[in-house]
């Protein structure tokens, strides 16, 4: 009883946190919040040619560095960017049937300050979040009319697009949320439309839901540092992989000058120095100001550019570190899947399939971690393939009727009009077979059974749904229990009755009188029992039908 009601306190209590979403975020901020590298980007980096066939069965190392491992590694860099196709990028809408992306957030501000006093400090506090620039704003509202421009036809069917038509999920950061918002008021505008629903704002824009999930139930856009403990340790082991200690070998001095120039006590190879690329780089790109530290000169700007590249590469599996890129983006890979295999399935048995387009707005992490799925984000210590995918990043997967994907590219903020690239993946082709694409991915699902441990899933906490369904039954079974103990209380104290009853307990002789019919009258009746039952009692028998 003491544990069935301790659980629904528990359960209720879980349940209760589980839906104050922002607080539990300020409470779980953590250094990273939408587990980004900080947002920057670099310039394509020139490397050697590019040999699929020698990577097929490669797995980095996670300890050690063996130069043999690595040397074989730099084979498989591609040119200068990634594998796009010259064809056109146009789409025959009569052929589609489902259409997901996958994007990065418009322009933010930066995560963290310029070194002052030697400590890296957030540019905020530590419960407030780096926050959606208006340019950001723009950036994505842009993009929402590019995809208008594309798919319109596809997905409006005449002039009403319901939520059962267009899904939108966001991770649970401000970000990403208003970017998901401002993308749907440039793909939905309600000018002249039956979704307007005043004037003038319901003219410009219509409320539209956008999905999200709190932080530490988040393993599609999140999965990061307290939310999973076995990815935040493969995170933070990514200076043990081969590559990371032949690159900081090379640069030995570029930590000592750093530590020289700012103060700075505590230095971590990689992470200090995307804080520090991040506050540089939104200085100078994004806030207008192109002067630099007293200490910051161009070379040491391009050597960090090289790290945080470099950086984002392990994070996210280049090179097929599949057990990384498994933890990024497995659940992420295996939902899209499942959505093409259901719209086939549709589409074959001649059922209706409402659901046209999903929207995922997320982070730099999740675009990387796709293309690394795909084999198309690779390294060698000279540098990527490929750098940091830029704000409003997306991949576009268009599955068609022939049972065909197409993966698009778009990393082009200052040109969101621009048609996306399209990617030919490895083993897979432009147009590649559902099944050939499931296959090149499947090593990527069920990455919580693959660690090795019972309780090593990235998901902490139940679901709300599991927590709901486990009050409902202890409910139930609280109410069996109490209903239990009652019948058994019940059925003792009429027993206990029955052996305490006077009439019961002694032999009813001489009491009564022998002439019941000469007897005065008298104000109490009095009953005379049978001879049987006297009888009964006699021999100690008691049965309540007698």
């Amino acid at each position: 009883m003491y544990a069935v009601v301790c659980f629904l306190v528990l359960a209720a209590v879980k349940w209760a946190a589980c839906q104050n979403t922002d607080q539990y975020n300020q409470y779980t901020q953590s250094l990273f919040p939408d587990g980004s590298s900080g947002g920057t980007y670099a310039p394509y980096i020139e490397t050697t040619a590019y040999s699929s066939a020698s990577y097929s069965d490669y797995t980095v190392p996670t300890t050690g560095v063996n130069v043999a491992d690595v040397e074989r590694a730099d084979v498989r860099i591609q040119n200068d960017s990634l594998p796009i196709s010259n064809t056109e990028a146009s789409v025959s809408l009569d052929e589609l049937l489902l259409v997901q992306v996958v994007h990065r957030h418009g322009e933010r501000t930066s995560l963290f300050q310029i070194p002052t006093a030697g400590e890296v400090q957030r540019q905020n506090s530590p419960s407030i979040e780096a926050q959606l620039t208006s340019n950001g704003i723009r950036q994505m509202y842009e993009y929402g009319q590019f995809i208008r421009t594309r798919y319109h036809a596809f997905f409006e069917d005449g002039e009403r697009a319901s939520s059962q038509r267009i899904k939108v999920i966001s991770s649970a950061t401000d970000r990403t949320i208003k970017s998901a918002q401002a993308l749907i008021a440039g793909l939905l505008p309600p000018n002249g439309t039956r979704r307007q629903w005043n004037t003038p704002l319901g003219e410009y824009w219509n409320p539209f839901p956008v999905y999200t999930r709190p932080r530490h139930h988040d393993a599609l856009l999140l999965n990061y540092d307290m939310d999973c403990p076995e990815f935040a340790k493969l995170r933070n082991s990514i200076g043990e992989l081969p590559a990371a200690k032949l690159l900081q070998n090379e640069l030995q001095g570029f930590k000592e000058n750093v530590i020289k120039a700012t103060d700075v006590m505590e230095y971590n190879f990689f992470e200090t120095t995307t804080r520090i690329h991040d506050a540089l780089l939104h200085q100078q790109r994004y806030a207008n100001d192109s002067s630099y530290p007293k200490w910051m000169n161009q070379s040491l700007y391009d050597t960090m550019d090289r790290i945080v590249n470099m950086r984002m590469h392990l994070i996210a599996g280049g090179n097929r570190d599949r057990v990384r890129t498994r933890f990024r983006v497995g659940h992420l890979l295996k939902e899209i899947v499942d959505r093409m295999n259901t719209a086939g399935q549709a589409y074959k048995t001649g059922k209706s399939n409402e659901l046209k387009m999903v929207l995922y707005s997320g982070h730099d992490e999740n675009v990387a971690g796709i293309l690394a799925a795909l084999d198309l984000f690779n390294y060698t210590v000279a540098g990527p393939n490929f750098g940091v995918p830029k704000f409003t990043a997306s991949i576009i997967f268009e599955y068609f009727r022939n049972n065909t994907v197409r993966v698009l590219f778009k990393n082009d903020p200052d040109n969101m009009a621009a048609d996306p690239k399209i990617l030919d993946p490895p083993h897979c082709g432009i147009y590649c077979p559902l099944d050939a694409f499931t296959d090149q991915i499947r090593d990527l699902d069920g990455w919580e059974k693959r660690s090795g441990k019972k309780n090593a899933g990235c998901v902490i906490g139940l679901p709300e749904s599991i927590i709901i369904a486990g009050v409902l039954v202890a409910f139930c079974l609280l109410l069996l229990v109490a209903a239990i103990v009652g019948v058994c209380h019940w059925r003792m104290r009429r027993v206990t009755y029955h052996q305490a009853s006077p009439v019961f307990a002694q032999p009813l002789r001489s009491s009564a009188p022998k002439d019941v019919e000469n007897a005065p009258p008298s104000p109490l009746v009095y009953v005379r029992p049978s001879q049987k039952l006297l009888n009964a009692v006699e021999n100690g028998v008691h049965d309540s039908r007698l």
